[in-house]
């Protein structure tokens, strides 16, 4: 329990903490820019932005709203991606708005500069509304302070960061926000509004929604009464979304399938039946807690009887369909996919700054949950939850450590307003008081998290990792020179080459293009007879390799003596394979010449 008499510390600030959020976010767009424009080297595509900007280009050039099939990857067969429009949408408006005053690739790249930034300011927003709403002004003051001050956040928000990463950052601490703004008719109406949307842009945000489901019919059992209209507007409002979203959104291979990687058929079912099974059940007789427990019960015995009936496989997980054999080549290497304890020793720095931070604001809101007054628990048990949620995701699979900081930062910031108010009634002088608070802001931001991430960098504990150099501009660009044709090249390296070249590829790095990637391990790991007839199949013109890639170093490792790319590798190239010449040496390239 809050000791009374320690008070908050207030901070002379007139600015409400949003518009605190938006002056930080003026001074992260400035910095970002500059950085940026003075070290034109860290403007990049990551795979999935190349990807993206690819998928851009084609809406924009005329493939329908419905059609997300990528033609020119898993050659010649083509790839139904398991992206949104909804992400595409706006970054080609920026593209063609732009394109009525610069050319069409300078245009490109002012909205790469410009969408991220843009996708940062709810975030910040955001934060500092979640901070306010659960340690009053100066926390939501110090929560915008510390996502400004938060590498890893930041760096989502970077030049060229044009996928849908941020967004759904945005619209899910904003789902937080308006889950603390409960019994609100507006706030459950436009958490439901989020819900749906963060579905249709990807399935990474899942579990919250399930998350914020549960929070809902939760307070429903809790105080029937007071929680019935925020209930049944939460629950027709995302039936109503979710069938707008199914038949407006959403691709046409998803609606006539129950894919499990996205949002589909199967759950646009579950969330049209859960949405209204809420709305059925706060319309019913309050009746005593065990009754409306039962009654949530049945129907999440219902939701999951659909789900059993409609996709059984999904229920496995969204990556239910994934062979054995694509997960041992591809997926069990992909660091982002891996969990916690592998990535401390695959990727210390990354373990250190985003990980490890996001387990030090998840420790912050347990503790608040102890130190909170009775007023503020509900609503810290609340945001503890959903930190709670992410981190044990993140523990799994490191890609969510994001979510863990974002919805950890509130929790972090109200353990400071409590700490400051001690500070407050410890009579310090002024100086010691403001190197006192000084030092307390660092000590809850990631700053130090990140000292010590580059530390272990410089101390070379982390492994070096140039991977990047084998899908940057600067080595795919040249590849344009040679006449259009299919190309078979390392997985990392199809969606650059989809963005930089007109060429088509066999595999990508989605796990929907399995039968790519595990061509592409058969013609780099087996034989050259073997190799030349799975060329042969796709009619593949180019082969291309990548000696700086860690699929260079795997496949050489799998391909045994007689492999492909060990005969590569070994100057033994078979007869009809011939070199080609580019300009910049860092690939190695060969045009199939077979009979």
């Amino acid at each position: 329990m809050v000791n009374e008499s320690a008070q908050p510390v207030r901070i002379a600030f007139r600015l409400s903490p949003e518009r605190t959020a938006v002056i930080l976010w003026v001074g992260l767009c400035i910095l970002s820019l500059l950085r940026t424009a003075l070290h034109p080297e860290l403007f990049f595509y990551s795979t999935d932005d190349a990807m993206r900007l690819a998928e851009v280009r084609d809406l924009i050039a005329g493939q329908t709203w419905f059609d997300l099939t990528q033609h020119r990857m898993n050659v010649p067969f083509g790839l139904p991606m398991h992206w949104s429009r909804l992400i595409d949408a706006p970054i080609a408006g920026l593209i063609l708005l732009f394109r009525t005053a610069m050319p069409a690739a300078r245009a490109e790249t002012v909205t790469a500069w410009c969408w991220p930034l843009l996708t940062a300011l709810p975030v910040l927003v955001g934060l500092a509304a979640a901070g306010k709403r659960l340690a009053g002004m100066e926390g939501g003051l110090i929560a915008a302070v510390l996502g400004v001050a938060c590498i890893p956040l930041t760096l989502e928000f970077q030049p060229g960061r044009i996928d849908h990463d941020a967004v759904q950052m945005g619209l899910s601490i904003w789902l937080v926000v308006c889950l603390l703004d409960l019994p609100r008719r507006r706030a459950a109406i436009i958490a439901a509004v989020l819900s749906a949307l963060t579905l249709g842009i990807g399935l990474e945000t899942l579990p919250y929604v399930l998350l914020a489901a549960l929070i809902v019919a939760l307070c429903w059992i809790a105080d029937p009464l007071r929680y019935r209209v925020a209930v049944a507007m939460f629950g027709l409002t995302l039936a109503a979304g979710t069938a707008v979203l199914f038949f407006g959104a959403t691709a046409g291979f998803e609606q006539a399938h129950a894919t499990c990687d996205d949002f589909s058929r199967f759950y646009a079912a579950l969330a049209l039946t859960g949405g209204l099974g809420l709305a059925a059940c706060s319309a019913l007789p309050p009746g005593n807690r065990i009754a409306r427990s039962a009654a949530i019960a049945t129907l999440a015995a219902l939701l999951f009887g659909v789900a059993a009936l409609i996709g059984p496989d999904c229920l496995a997980g969204p990556y239910a369909k994934v062979s054995d054999q694509l997960n041992t080549i591809w997926l069990s290497r992909i660091q982002e996919a891996l969990p916690a304890w592998k990535i401390a020793v695959q990727d210390t720095s990354f373990f250190i700054s985003s990980y490890l931070y996001g387990c030090a604001t998840l420790a912050a809101s347990l503790a608040m949950l102890r130190l909170s007054d009775r007023a503020k628990r509900p609503a810290m048990t609340m945001a503890a939850s959903f930190a709670a949620l992410a981190w044990a995701v993140a523990t799994i699979e490191t890609r969510a450590s994001m979510f863990a900081i974002l919805f950890g930062i509130g929790g972090m910031a109200a353990l400071c307003v409590f700490l400051l108010g001690r500070l407050q009634n410890s009579r310090l002088s002024p100086a010691a008081g403001a190197a006192a608070v000084a030092m307390l802001i660092f000590a809850a931001s990631d700053a130090g998290f990140a000292l010590a991430a580059e530390q272990t960098l410089a101390s070379g504990t982390g492994p070096p990792d140039k991977a990047f150099d084998c899908f940057s501009t600067r080595v795919i660009a040249p590849l344009a020179q040679l006449p259009p044709g299919r190309m078979a090249a390392f997985v990392d390296q199809g969606p650059a080459i989809l963005m930089d070249t007109r060429h088509s590829v066999v595999a990508g790095p989605y796990h929907r293009d399995g039968a790519g990637i595990i061509d592409t391990y058969r013609i780099f790991t087996g034989s050259p007879a073997h190799a030349a007839s799975v060329l042969k199949q796709r009619g593949i013109d180019y082969v291309v390799t990548c000696p700086s890639s860690p699929d260079y170093r795997f496949y050489l490792k799998n391909g045994g003596r007689n492999g492909l790319l060990p005969e590569i590798a070994a100057h033994r190239a078979p007869s009809w394979l011939k070199p080609i010449a580019l300009s910049d040496p860092a690939l190695q390239v060969f045009r199939v010449d077979l009979p």
